[in-house]
């Protein structure tokens, strides 16, 4: 059953043979949509293609970003939605993951697994098998996260740590490490202003 908690969406995984609780899963995205909708404010959220807008924040597309554990010997099954793409970050255990083809890959803890834009259901399995010590199965609790969502399909451009859409992006980042302004809004709103005074006298142009 699905219950809400402090803005977590959470349920627990039932095996659906014994009915037993055998994992449970929070939902971190319907949080990080609430938190920046509420940051921001509706009125500065434009949509993600709106190249004309002053001022604004782009409003980024919904993330399905889900914290799972899964008992040892368990799986949990999940519906990726057509055309997103799924990628599963392991933080602690061994999964065995099978999507649509059905192939079973190990990934262990620290890896990471894709899977393509098709859709299909992603099934997970701890690879650890049960054991009869109840106290020793925290220690093989599969530990992951899972994040499913539309692809960007933006440029990317990447220069030592830093990852841009444009090479003058890259550049304005190193510029705003020199100068100390680095990751303040403030500033980055200003400059996406000059950059849209400068698209829209060149296209009247």
């Amino acid at each position: 059953k699905d219950t809400e908690a402090s803005e977590w969406l959470h349920h627990d995984i039932v095996d659906p043979e014994s009915s037993r609780k055998v994992g449970s899963v929070r939902n971190i995205g319907a949080t990080l949509d609430r938190a920046i909708a509420g940051a921001q404010g509706k009125d500065d959220i434009t949509n993600a293609n709106d190249n004309d807008t002053v001022g604004k924040a782009r409003q980024r597309p919904s993330v399905q970003i889900m914290h799972v554990t899964i008992d040892a010997g368990a799986r949990w099954t999940v519906e990726a939605p057509l055309e997103h793409s799924a990628i599963v970050y392991i933080r602690k255990g061994r999964a065995n993951l099978r999507g649509l083809a059905n192939d079973k890959v190990l990934a262990k803890s620290q890896q990471t697994a894709t899977f393509g834009h098709n859709g299909g259901t992603i099934t997970i399995e701890n690879a650890n098998a049960a054991k009869g010590d109840t106290r020793k199965r925290g220690k093989e609790t599969l530990d992951l996260l899972l994040l499913m969502a539309m692809p960007l399909r933006e440029s990317v451009v990447q220069a030592g740590p830093i990852v841009m859409n444009s090479a003058s992006e890259v550049n304005d980042a190193y510029q705003q490490l020199e100068d100390g302004t680095f990751l303040d809004r403030d500033h980055a709103m200003r400059q996406q202003q000059a950059r849209s005074r400068v698209a829209r006298i060149h296209k009247s142009e």
